[in-house]
């Protein structure tokens, strides 16, 4: 018997970043075994189809103008299809629900109107404060984060009281120079530094002679990363779950909108160091106060082993 295919429909690049790739190709990993899984991207980097490689087959879109329709027509009908990005609206949702397709979208700024089987939010938030079709079920909260494997499987043994080594990475793009602007107040500091960039990412060389800067790095190399640091600094995003999986103390901020949401729950729930608005003048009394106070974050303790088999039985029931 045939597995039945999911098409996954996600991009990444110096715009928007790699979150969606990556926790799309997360979720197609979980997936593979017990379905036939493609991915499906606008114009895949390298790093892309490297990782895509791992997991499953990939079909290049061509063409910004016609990507809608270019996907569209990829479709029989009998297929699941996960979207994972802002601009999916609703008219084509319901152009795929209308070939009869099963469709699940992931989502964390709730701020359209669904018309999906199912949605994913791997943010705290309540289904109420979605609008969506009646027959739509919804599933939030962090532990609805799609994580690699290296992630899910870790067991930290790191245990320090000081803060000695350090890693961070502020977006695969960094359009900001953020990374600068933090390497300014780390590399002030006895600290080792580890930075964790994407292709885009600018690091000035005088902080290049005294930082290690990792690019391209598979999911086993930034479990390491994580493993021998004492604290990660990062946006409120994707890295920061992955972290947090791996029970690594987080230092986060953010920078665009639909990390705002993310951001204050952590704050607010002590699970990190907040850094706030990371564009503006406070990041470094905010970065300089992490190094001063004895506060404790509060790890959270997710079973994601067990949101596996979770996750696996809502895409058998579609």
């Amino acid at each position: 018997m045939s597995k039945r295919k999911i098409y996954f429909r996600a991009d990444a690049g110096a715009d928007i970043g790699y979150g969606h790739f990556i926790r799309s190709l997360a979720l197609a990993d979980m997936l593979r075994e017990n379905f036939n899984c493609v991915f499906t991207t606008l114009s895949p980097t390298s790093y892309q189809l490297q990782e895509m490689n791992k997991v499953c087959e990939y079909i290049p879109l061509v063409g910004l103008k016609n990507q809608f329709e270019n996907f569209l027509s990829l479709l029989n009908g009998d297929e699941i299809v996960v979207l994972d990005n802002y601009y999916y609206d609703t008219s084509f949702q319901k152009q795929i629900k209308e070939k009869g397709c099963k469709l699940i979208c992931i989502d964390d700024i709730h701020t359209r109107h669904f018309y999906c089987d199912v949605i994913f939010c791997p943010d705290p938030c309540h289904p109420a404060d979605y609008s969506a079709e009646p027959f739509t079920e919804i599933y939030c909260g962090m532990e609805w984060a799609f994580l690699r494997k290296p992630f899910i499987n870790n067991v930290r043994l790191r245990n320090s009281d000081t803060i000695d080594k350090v890693v961070m990475a502020l977006g695969g793009a960094d359009p900001y120079g953020l990374t600068d602007r933090v390497l300014g107040v780390l590399t002030d500091k006895p600290l080792e530094v580890s930075v964790i960039a994407g292709d885009t990412v600018v690091v000035d060389p005088v902080y290049q002679k005294r930082v290690k800067v990792y690019r391209r790095v598979s999911a086993e190399e930034i479990v390491r990363l994580f493993n021998e640091a004492d604290l990660g600094i990062f946006s409120a995003s994707t890295i920061c779950n992955e972290a947090l999986a791996c029970k690594l103390p987080v230092a986060a901020g953010y920078y665009v909108d639909n990390q705002y949401e993310y951001y204050n729950y952590l704050k607010d729930e002590h699970i990190i160091y907040p850094l706030g608005y990371l564009r503006d003048n406070s990041l470094e009394m905010n970065m300089d106060r992490i190094f001063t106070s004895r506060e404790k974050v509060i790890i959270p303790d997710f079973d994601y082993k067990n949101q596996v088999t979770k996750i696996l039985e809502i895409f058998e029931r579609l």
